[in-house]
């Protein structure tokens, strides 16, 4: 019988500092010289003790700025991205002294130089649109700092929302700042986010560099539509086919441009799969009312 062991440990020193492990390093390169309540890294992790190099691996990066208004309200944005087809995946806690939740997302973007479709089609788009057409999935809330650092999570954003696949933003930063920073936060449930975690882990261990990953994330998160309580966003659906597009276009060596890729994942590929993937669901859920 296999047995899998979810895990949350901090990250090594010797890893942040390593510049060939680019997560951590580049994150704290990123947002170390800023005015912060957290800054944080940590791995969770997913292994079979029979095989442990099958292991699936999330890092999860925090940073939370000591903003002018952190002690009434601050807006944070939570974006997940996969890499090389699941075989790791990054959360990021970024919360700025940012009127937008589009600011903070555009500026996280453009710190680590992840593409924009815009940008390699040598075009210009305002903030919203830039980053519905890079390889994150954003949503995000609210929160503000007492002056013991207690965190506390509400709302959710006009720009992105909060719902993402099985959960929503507050339950999983409530469960990252509490669980993993040793911080304490509210507004969300923990045990929820924590599940979150866990399910994307155990889709990562069961089709980590398949070809189908993506599709078989959406098929995951549409065959449970109660744990989610809504569709993908056209944001979601635009940051899953970048980074399908980021993972091929590495895979495939050259064969097929940015562009022709771009082409073949939005009419033939991912995009038309969350179409048909989420019209069965919403059958689905019709004939259950």
């Amino acid at each position: 019988m296999t047995i899998l062991d979810f895990d949350v440990t901090p990250a090594l020193d010797s890893d942040i500092q390593n510049p060939d492990f680019w997560p951590l390093h580049s994150f704290y390169k990123a947002y170390g010289d800023r005015k912060a309540v957290i800054i944080n890294c940590s791995e969770a992790t997913l292994y079979d003790h029979s095989a442990p190099e099958k292991t699936a691996l999330i890092v999860i990066r925090t940073f939370i700025e000591r903003g002018r208004n952190i002690e009434v309200s601050q807006k944070y944005v939570l974006g997940i991205h996969f890499c090389s087809f699941g075989d790791m995946a990054i959360i990021d806690v970024i919360s700025l002294d940012h009127l937008y939740h589009r600011d903070m997302a555009y500026e996280h973007v453009q710190k680590f130089n992840w593409p924009i479709l815009s940008a390699n089609f040598q075009q210009t788009g305002d903030k919203l649109g830039e980053t519905t057409r890079c390889p994150f999935v954003f949503v995000g809330g609210y929160l503000r700092a007492d002056e013991n650092n207690n965190i506390d999570l509400s709302g959710g954003s006009s720009d992105y929302t909060k719902n993402v696949f099985f959960s929503d933003s507050n339950n999983i930063v409530s469960f990252i700042i509490s669980k993993i920073t040793g911080f304490t936060a509210t507004g969300g449930n923990q045990e929820k986010g924590a599940l979150l975690i866990r399910q994307l882990l155990e889709i990562m261990f069961k089709h980590r560099q398949q070809p189908d990953f993506y599709e078989q994330l959406i098929e995951a998160v549409n065959q449970n539509p109660g744990l989610y309580g809504g569709a993908f966003t056209s944001q979601h659906i635009g940051g899953l086919m970048m980074m399908k597009v980021q993972d091929r276009l590495i895979l495939e060596k050259g064969n097929k441009d940015f562009f022709q890729l771009v082409i073949d994942e939005m009419t033939d590929g991912l995009g038309r799969y969350i179409l048909v993937s989420g019209v069965a669901r919403q059958i689905r859920q019709r004939k259950k009312e």
